[in-house]
């Protein structure tokens, strides 16, 4: 489902086939943000790299699951609808983490 995926197409198109796109400008964006994905066994995961400010403190890092735009409405309301209506805020920030559009269903 992720091949079909508008926004996953480009980045996915690079990784595994090293086509990039016609445009000079889009092909330098695609290949500067390559370097935070990665396919495990078929799947594109965004990488997350947790910073801190402390030297001695090391984080793992977050693959995160890029989630097709024809499951990311369903996604999005099972995960509210399952979790006590958890507010706009967390709405807004799992939105970032799982590559959203703008579109997203809240609850008021």
């Amino acid at each position: 489902m992720q091949k079909e995926s508008k926004d996953l197409q480009p980045i996915l198109n690079w990784l595994q086939d090293g086509v990039l796109p016609r445009s000079d400008k889009e092909a330098r964006q695609l290949i500067l943000r390559s370097e935070h994905f990665q396919i495990i066994d078929g799947v594109l995961y965004h990488l997350h790299f947790p910073r801190t400010k402390r030297f001695g403190e090391i984080k793992p890092i977050l693959h995160q699951l890029c989630v097709p735009d024809v499951l990311r409405e369903d996604l999005l309301k099972a995960y509210h609808d399952n979790n006590a209506h958890i507010g706009r805020e967390f709405v807004r920030h799992l939105k970032a983490k799982i590559l959203l559009s703008s579109n997203v269903y809240v609850c008021y």
